[in-house]
């Protein structure tokens, strides 16, 4: 059985390892994640076979959503892994956020790829002290209503920056341009996976506002979850930060105890939003397949969600069930100034508007995140950038 991510970032490390009273007791272990290289196939080293059990796959999908299923590059996914419904899947589909069930599946639904373990409802983490400095202010209910659009966020942002000059407003550029894709309805590519980033307007915007706001100075310029990314975050080097649920154990981790009851958590701009996420898929190839799909199964209930969202990694269970459960509502953080993390992240994931992704989304993203990145350094314009943005992209079409 192999697990598969929506991969929110190349350093999550968290439950490497699992020793659960899995519904076969002789299912004990479960392997380290591996990392793919693509959007949305398996890839990279092949996890250590745990014993008396086939092997959990890991498909991850980068930041974002897939609407009405997964996108054209899914079969041949489709022929590396068993089809779920075999094992009884389908009776958990009502189980799932609708979303999360239909990314799970291919064939408009009739193939079952996998079980969805986490979604990654999406907020602002946030500096209380550099936003009492600014004169801003530090309630997280207060602090949500800063900024109902985005434009109001990077409104905000220059608030802020013409009262704490030593101090960014974000992270990196990169990451905010992501989480505002993540909230339309259509990006690169639309629904019959045409390119449209040259004439979709919502593209045009989301990088338009960000990169003038990264000229202005409000960007931190950090590589997300490099050294660098750490060590700022550490440093303090930056006021808010587009927060998925994951993301809060990296902050604290990253910030360390110096860090404790600075950071608090708020609504996101825009309404819900999702970053990340993760499936459990059962390989073809494995020898016990019947009890790695029992393993995926129940690694999956809303018993197992709830375990791991309440634990130290934090990751949001994908479960209507769980994401209602007073366990899930009633958890809070005692490191973001006990925010109410549950109430938080669960209403981000269900105020959710599902974005499609086309079979070249990640060709075409990369090259806006990288003219984003030459803004950020000083050696592009805006205008400049959207305008290489476009023509690498187009490159990228090619091959």
């Amino acid at each position: 059985m192999r697990r598969v991510r929506r991969r929110h970032h190349p350093d999550r490390r968290h439950l490497q390892r699992l020793r659960l009273q899995a519904p076969d007791r002789r299912l004990r272990e479960v392997p380290p994640r591996h990392h793919d290289q693509g959007a949305g196939l398996p890839a990279g080293p092949a996890p250590q076979q745990p014993r008396h059990a086939a092997r959990l796959g890991q498909w991850r999908r980068r930041r974002g959503r897939h609407r009405g299923g997964l996108p054209a590059q899914v079969p041949p996914v489709v022929g590396q892994v068993h089809h779920l419904a075999d094992y009884g899947a389908l009776r958990r589909k009502d189980e799932y956020l609708p979303y999360e069930w239909s990314q799970a599946t291919a064939d408009q639904g009739k193939f079952v790829l996998g079980y969805g373990t986490d979604v990654g409802g999406l907020a602002i983490c946030y500096r209380r002290d550099l936003f009492q400095r600014a004169g801003l202010p530090t309630d997280r209910e207060d602090v949500g209503k800063l900024w109902p659009t985005w434009d109001d966020y990077f409104n905000a942002g220059d608030t802020f920056r013409s009262k704490v000059k030593d101090h960014a407003w974000f992270d990196s550029a990169g990451n905010v341009f992501s989480a505002m894709m993540n909230q339309t309805e259509v990006g690169f590519f639309d629904t019959s996976d045409s390119y449209v980033a040259d004439t979709n307007p919502d593209v045009k915007k989301s990088f338009s506002v960000t990169s003038e706001a990264a000229a202005d100075g409000q960007s931190a310029n950090l590589v997300p979850f490099s050294q660098q990314w750490n060590a700022g975050i550490k440093q303090g080097k930056m006021a808010t930060i587009t927060c998925p649920a994951w993301m809060t154990g990296l902050i604290q981790t990253a910030a360390g105890s110096d860090g404790a009851g600075k950071w608090d958590i708020a609504s996101v701009p825009g309404g819900g939003g999702n970053w990340g996420g993760s499936f459990l898929t059962v390989p073809r190839q494995g020898k016990h397949i019947k009890e790695a799909a029992e393993l995926a199964d129940f690694l999956t209930s809303a018993d197992s969600e709830k375990k791991i969202f309440t634990g130290p990694t934090g990751s949001l269970p994908s479960l209507t069930e769980a994401l209602s459960d007073p366990a899930v509502q009633d958890t809070r953080k005692a490191y973001f100034n006990d925010a109410p993390t549950g109430k938080i992240f669960a209403a981000s994931a269900k105020g959710l508007r599902p974005s499609f992704r086309g079979t070249k989304d990640q060709q075409v993203r990369i090259p806006f995140t990288n003219a984003l990145q030459l803004v950020e350094q000083g050696k592009e314009s805006p205008a400049g950038a959207w305008r290489k943005a476009l023509a690498d992209a187009e490159k990228n079409l090619k091959h």
